[in-house]
């Protein structure tokens, strides 16, 4: 039995967030299993009570940061993908954060560009 890929996608606003699920979990988008959380501690839990393959968050968050989810995300499953959407500048992030996240996504984006790079993190040799 194949076993499904699974995303959290941590993102405070609901049209978005919406967006990024249709995207992601339709087929043309990979079909993934997507949730979604609106904050960082609702994601820690989340990701307390289920294996995630990939975790996507917004910096901009009510609470604490992107950089924190993905952080302690890393630190708890160290086998964890992680992607950083952001509006801000990658400089302005801070040289504690660039490290933090396998890939930064600079807000607004294609969504083809997006679903490409979730493809390539997912599956890098195909």
């Amino acid at each position: 039995m194949k076993q499904t890929t699974r995303i959290l996608i941590v993102e405070d606003g609901v049209s978005l967030a919406r967006t990024l699920h249709h995207l992601l979990s339709s087929p043309e988008g990979g079909g993934y299993d997507v949730e979604v959380c609106h904050s960082g501690e609702a994601a820690l839990k989340k990701l307390d009570e289920t294996h995630f393959d990939l975790v996507i968050s917004d910096f901009n968050l009510p609470g604490m940061n992107g950089l924190e989810v993905l952080k302690c995300a890393s630190i708890a499953h160290e086998n964890i993908l992680t992607l950083l959407m952001t509006t801000f500048e990658f400089p302005r992030l801070g040289a504690p954060g660039l490290d933090v996240a396998d890939v930064y996504l600079a807000k607004p984006f294609d969504p083809n560009e997006f679903i490409a790079i979730i493809h390539k993190m997912l599956y890098p040799a195909r």
